[in-house]
């Protein structure tokens, strides 16, 4: 029995010391796993900070085109009217046209008669309107400058006022 205890003290410290390697071995390997957890943790953490930023740019993108969008219909409608509003100012600008050229002779108070070309030769020169004399009579005014918006600005345009 002494010479298999003597054998066995030995293979049973092999067994031991192997024992407790293996057991340092998996704390190890569990202080490695806990460690690489940890790490996936943090990436995982700077992922999805990313993944935020990215969505809220994503987001402020969207809502910039949106913008864009509606502001770019605007533009579209505006640029619309002002070419309505261009065609109907040239079709206005040749009826007047029209209408000076076809224009006949008018008779003034003092029963002169005169075209509407002499008229708008002779009226540039009067500056201030004529006080009308009686109340049958047709009076010449002078026509204030037309308003800023007007695309005949800056002229003074005769009126005749019956």
């Amino acid at each position: 029995m002494e010479i298999s205890a003597r054998t066995e003290i030995p293979k049973l410290k092999k067994m031991l010391k192997e024992s407790e390697d293996m057991l340092v071995q998996r704390d190890n390997s569990r202080q490695n796993n806990d460690e690489r957890v940890q790490e996936l943790v943090l990436e995982n953490a700077k992922l999805q900070e990313r993944l935020d930023a990215t969505q809220k740019q994503l987001t402020e993108a969207e809502s910039d085109t949106r913008f864009m969008l509606r502001h770019n219909k605007r533009l579209e409608s505006e640029l619309r009217k002002m070419k309505k509003h261009m065609q109907k100012t040239k079709r206005a600008k040749k009826i007047r046209e029209e209408e000076t050229r076809s224009e006949g002779s008018v008779s003034t108070s003092d029963g002169s008669e005169h075209s509407g070309e002499d008229l708008a030769v002779a009226l540039p020169s009067i500056r201030t309107p004529v006080e009308p004399r009686r109340s049958g009579d047709a009076d010449i005014i002078l026509a204030e400058p037309a308003s800023s918006r007007s695309p005949f600005s800056g002229r003074y345009a005769p009126r005749v006022q019956l």
